[in-house]
Formats: structure tokens, C-alpha cells, sequence
């Protein structure tokens, strides 16, 4: 009779890096989307922006994505469409090779990024505060808010590394990948 302990500790089991170098590769391309699998996908140990060797550092990302229909619900409210985006959403945990050099790229990216919304809103409070005080306050007010969301916009788009542009119960397909990068992968077979 074999029994399982269930309160032994964690550390008796091989880590999940370990267990996913004896598996085979999970990882195909299509035209320009690398498509991998959901579960225990094991990417190359290559930069996914610039395929140059990245020494073992994997960059861990937790993707969602929802059918682009559900969209259309924000016409019915936003509440509506939250909903149905949470109900309908799938998700991925996808470990992605990024280079020294992309990675202090993304870096000073977030840290512009934070920089940047922390003016602008500060450029925003200072005219709001100062309206009836100074005669431009509400331009600076309007200015700023408006820098605020287009900073904070393009943060968030310039840092972004990789994103999924479809999923299903097995795979992901993910864009944002560079060409030589998916140029030394199988094609995916289409089941």
C-alpha cells in the first residue's frame, strides 16, 4: 500500500524548472505568433525581442485573455463588460527569456513611466488646487490630466514585452516575438 504524506514539505519535491527541462519542447510557431502550450511550456534560453542568450534568467508572465466580442458589452456598460470579461477570461503563466539588454530597456521604461504619471498628476492637483488663484490653472489642470493618460498609456505599451493574442484550453498564441526567435522553432502542427 503506497502512502502519500500530504503535510511533507515542498522542498522534498524536484522544482518545476527541473521537471520541465526532461519534458519535451511545447513551443511552435505560426506565421508570426509563437504558440505555446498552458501547461509546462518550456521556451528556448533566448531573448524572445532580439534572440541573443539570456544565461538562464526567464521573465515570469501571467497573461489574460477574453474573446474580442465581449468588447462590444461595454456599449451595455461597463459593469456588464468587467463581468463577462472576468466570467469569460483564460489565463496562462508563460516564463519568457529576456536579454540584459531588453530587460534594463523595461526597466527604464516603468521607471519613465512612474516618473511620468507622478508629474503629471502633480501638474493636475497643482491646477485644480490653484483654480481661481491663477488665471491659467485650469489649462494646466487639463493639460495635465491629458499627459497623465497618454504617459501612462504609453508606459504601459513600450514595457510590455509579450501578449496573447488568442487562447483555448491548450494553447496560447502570443505576439510581440522576434522573428528570428520564431524562425528556429517547429511550425505547429494545427491540431
Amino acid at each position: 500500500m503506497s502512502y502519500e504524506n500530504p503535510y511533507v514539505s515542498p522542498a522534498a519535491y524536484p522544482p518545476l524548472e527541473a521537471q520541465l527541462v526532461d519534458e519535451p519542447s511545447r513551443v511552435w510557431r505560426t506565421r508570426s505568433s509563437l504558440v505555446v502550450s498552458r501547461q509546462n511550456a518550456h521556451l528556448p534560453d533566448r531573448c524572445v525581442k532580439c534572440n541573443s542568450p539570456v544565461e538562464g534568467w526567464r521573465l515570469r508572465r501571467r497573461m489574460y485573455w477574453h474573446p474580442g466580442w465581449v468588447y462590444l458589452t461595454i456599449l451595455a456598460g461597463i459593469p456588464v463588460y468587467v463581468i463577462l470579461a472576468l466570467v469569460l477570461r483564460k489565463n496562462a503563466d508563460v516564463r519568457i527569456g529576456i536579454c540584459r539588454r531588453h530587460r534594463k530597456r523595461r526597466r527604464w521604461i516603468i521607471a519613465l513611466g512612474w516618473l511620468g504619471t507622478i508629474v503629471t498628476a502633480a501638474g493636475f492637483l497643482y491646477g485644480v488646487s490653484r483654480i481661481g488663484m491663477i488665471r491659467d490653472a485650469g489649462l494646466i489642470a487639463v493639460v495635465s490630466f491629458f499627459a497623465f493618460v497618454l504617459v501612462a498609456i504609453a508606459a504601459l505599451v513600450l514595457a510590455r514585452t509579450v501578449y496573447p493574442t488568442k487562447m483555448d484550453d491548450h494553447f496560447v498564441w502570443i505576439k510581440g516575438v522576434h522573428r528570428t526567435f520564431l524562425a528556429e522553432l517547429p511550425d505547429w502542427p494545427g491540431w
